[in-house]
């Protein structure tokens, strides 16, 4: 068990390291997507002790996307809960180092997940085709949302895993050696070992571990959901709602089989009849913390930034999604194509590699939940009216990597499984070639998941994302030592309106007190700006891009024109 722990940990550590490669040389510890701006600004803020900050004068000048503006705050219109996790890294004056950290701890919970629910060889590799994913490489490089999110909902995953594991073992100890026999071919070796403690009396009394363990695992269950939806509402509801019901339908299963101890103790069975809403009180902290932020924040606890932001979309029922029509026969065979491409690029393709989960056996109906999980985050995302790629794949599916990571690591020991059953089978082969075909067959796997997602997508990646991603770089600020810019300036961001991005956080939360100034250049308003932002130094920032292929490539924009003038 150490020797795998060691093993999850440098791949986590590796996964890491490389998204902060990523981080650094890639992107320049720039966030690339407004989103990501947005994020880290309200990060910012609640840093400070706020939760919005007081609007600048002359607003129009610091307008930007995804960042409510009005008359009263300043804020961005995204749910609380990545903000807060940025709000520890702005306070080490890193923020840029939380999502990689994030996804080590993912790559962790998808180890212990597929540990929990198959055995120890799934988790490994689980946990290592998330680690190698271009995807979750790229995107844990930028500061999106996405990355957090998956990170709370594989360990939600685990931690449902975990209960089951311990319904199980408490079945066992209630059934006698025949259920005992029955959970060890279910469950494998961990349900085994939990009913030979049990059988020998180092787990006590009928009711401790539905109490100290399965309740102990929904509600941390609950809380890790409850914090997935205050980071992304729809896409934790969506990813994790199969589990969910599985996780009730599966315990309340196993209370039905367990007919030997309701009949010894009523009262423990009436309390397991409620087991799950040990979820639900798990996920209320988390619930009444987002109701409360947004009545403060936003005016309401059922009122949005969306709304705010965009009433005319999100201020009604229905208004951002798509009729059926149009999810299910465009927008579905568009992100399976893109999924199909991004998840670890294998010349097949990434989905081809599920075919073997047809003949797994056994625990399919675990492998049915995953894919429920992936497949209603998919097809929930359908429905709304935006999708785009971003990181090389379809970022709202993003999440769907846990469960994915973990089927494919289902799908590949089975069809290893499968060869050297074969193998077995073939007459003529000494004992020592095939223990030399086992290991050829292993090391093609492992090779598998080096050579195609980390020695071919991700490098070309890498260099695509490099090119002025999304329009934006950290050579226009860059730029702005070389010209000669004081502290103390007030600087117009003129040219193509989307770079002001790249200058947007480099502006103090009260600009009206801090020595720098970055605005959105409008002449007619240039004078009232200088009246109201006086510094020693006025400059024009002027930044000009292009999108050299708007088909192909809309994503890679190309610097026409990169200039400052000093005008006072």
């Amino acid at each position: 068990m150490r020797g795998e722990r060691l093993l999850v940990g440098v791949m986590a550590a590796l996964a890491a390291g490389i998204a902060l490669l990523i981080a650094g040389s890639v992107l320049d510890l720039v966030p690339h997507v407004t989103d990501s701006v947005s994020y880290l600004f309200q990060g910012r803020i609640l840093a400070s002790g706020a939760l919005y900050a007081p609007p600048p004068a002359l607003p129009m000048l610091f307008g930007h996307e995804n960042v409510l503006l009005t008359a009263t705050r300043w804020c961005s219109i995204y749910p609380p809960g990545w903000p807060l996790l940025l709000a520890l890294g702005w306070l080490v004056h890193a923020p840029w180092l939380v999502s990689p950290l994030l996804l080590a701890l993912a790559v962790v919970g998808v180890w212990l997940a597929g540990r929990r629910l198959y055995d120890a060889p799934t988790g490994l590799v689980a946990g290592a085709a998330l680690a190698c994913s271009p995807f979750a490489l790229l995107m844990a490089g930028d500061a999106m949302a996405h990355v957090p999110a998956l990170c709370a909902t594989v360990w939600c995953l685990a931690e449902m895993a975990g209960a089951s594991r311990r319904s199980s073992a408490a079945l066992c100890r209630g059934g006698g050696s025949d259920l005992a026999a029955a959970a060890a071919a279910a469950e494998g070796a961990a349900a085994a070992a939990a009913a030979a403690d049990i059988g020998a009396g180092r787990i006590a009394g009928p009711e401790r571990a539905p109490a100290a363990g399965v309740r102990k695992h929904l509600v941390a269950a609950g809380l890790l959901g409850g914090f997935a939806l205050l980071i992304r509402p729809l896409t934790a509801a969506a990813l994790l709602a199969p589990a969910v019901i599985w996780c009730a339908i599966e315990l309340a299963r196993r209370r039905r089989q367990d007919g030997q101890l309701r009949a010894a103790s009523p009262a423990s069975a009436g309390a397991g009849r409620l087991e799950w809403l040990w979820i639900g009180l798990g996920a209320a902290p988390c619930l009444l913390a987002l109701a409360a932020y947004d009545a403060a924040v936003f005016g309401g606890p059922f009122v949005t930034g969306y709304a705010l932001y965009e009433p005319q979309r999100f201020a009604h029922a229905g208004g951002a999604l798509e009729p059926a029509a149009v999810a299910l026969l465009r927008n579905l065979p568009w992100y399976l194509r893109h999924l199909n491409g991004c998840l670890w690029g294998f010349p097949c393709g990434d989905l081809l590699l599920l075919v073997p989960l047809l003949w797994a056996r056994p625990r399919r109906a675990d492998d049915a939940v995953l894919a429920a999980c992936a497949a209603s985050l998919v097809l929930a995302h359908c429905f709304y009216f935006y999708g785009d790629v971003i990181y090389s794949g379809p970022r709202f599916a993003f999440e769907s990597l846990g469960p994915l990571a973990l089927l494919a690591a289902r799908s590949l020991l089975t069809l290893r499984a499968s060869l050297v059953s074969l193998l077995e089978r073939m007459r003529g082969l000494s004992a020592g070639t095939r223990r030399t075909l086992r290991l050829a067959l292993t090391g093609a796997g492992v090779c598998m998941l080096l050579v195609f997602p980390l020695g071919r997508r991700l490098p070309a990646q890498m260099l695509h994302h490099a090119q002025w991603y999304l329009a934006q770089s950290a050579a226009p600020l860059a730029a702005a030592a070389r010209a000669g810019v004081g502290d103390e300036a007030l600087v117009f961001v003129a040219g193509t309106p989307w770079c002001y991005s790249s200058f947007f956080l480099a502006n103090d939360l009260h600009p009206a007190t801090a020595r720098r100034v970055y605005v959105r250049d409008f002449p007619p308003l240039r004078s009232a700006a200088m009246r109201l932002y006086p510094r020693h130094e006025v400059w024009v920032a002027r930044v000009v891009v292009e999108i050299p292929d708007p088909r192909a490539n809309p994503d890679v924009a190309r610097p026409l024109e990169l200039s400052w003038q000093r005008i006072r």
